[in-house]
């Protein structure tokens, strides 16, 4: 189905234009931008109404007006150009429409993120009452437990590395280089202590 939004003013000349409008199974919204629907509240919100409903918006543009900055980003067409309105009309059919930033979809936007804000300013304050009034923390022994796991597979690894012999000792620079990047300092340190000792 194919709505024209227009001015009452203009109502005469929409009806010239829908009996004008190819047979097609289109979904769009013809704009018709005369000088009295250019600064029609009315008119813009109609066309703000579309563009929220995410209609598929094609400006009609007479001489003299400019395009409301809402549909600034569209190709508009001259109202009496009835091969081209039919050519856009079949090759965008289908065509997802762009999302607009209109009114409408900011406030839901700002009312969006207030709601988030207010949801994380809950968890936090939950969180600094959990812990500064109730107590509450990570269970120490689970990580006494999993802190002595790690440092005895990085002694057990450091062990393996350290040089035993002369030979062992020549290519414990390569050892170290490809040892994992986080234990080099430590394999390094390690070697050097135990030979200083």
């Amino acid at each position: 189905m194919i709505e024209i939004i227009h001015h009452s003013a203009d109502a005469a000349d929409a009806q010239r234009l829908r009996q004008q409008l190819p047979q097609t199974e289109a979904q769009a919204t013809l704009v018709l931008l005369t000088a009295a629907a250019a600064d029609d509240a009315q008119v813009l919100a109609q066309l703000e109404r579309a563009l929220d409903e995410g209609r598929r918006i094609l400006p009609l543009l007479t001489e003299g007006v400019s395009l409301p900055a809402l549909i600034e980003h569209l190709e508009p067409l001259a109202p009496d150009d009835a091969a081209g309105l039919a050519r856009r009309l079949a090759e965008n059919e289908g065509a997802l429409p762009l999302r607009v930033h209109t009114p409408a979809l900011r406030s839901t936007n700002r009312r969006s993120a207030q709601v988030i804000l207010v949801f994380v300013v809950i968890m936090f304050l939950a969180a600094l009452y959990g812990i500064g009034v109730l107590g509450i923390q990570a269970p120490q022994e689970e990580y006494d437990q999993t802190v002595t796991q790690v440092v005895a597979t990085r002694n057990a690894f450091i062990e393996a590395a350290l040089p035993r012999s002369t030979e062992d000792a020549v290519v414990f620079a390569a050892t170290v280089e490809r040892a994992a990047t986080a234990l080099q300092p430590l394999l390094a340190a390690t070697a050097t202590a135990r030979a200083g000792g």
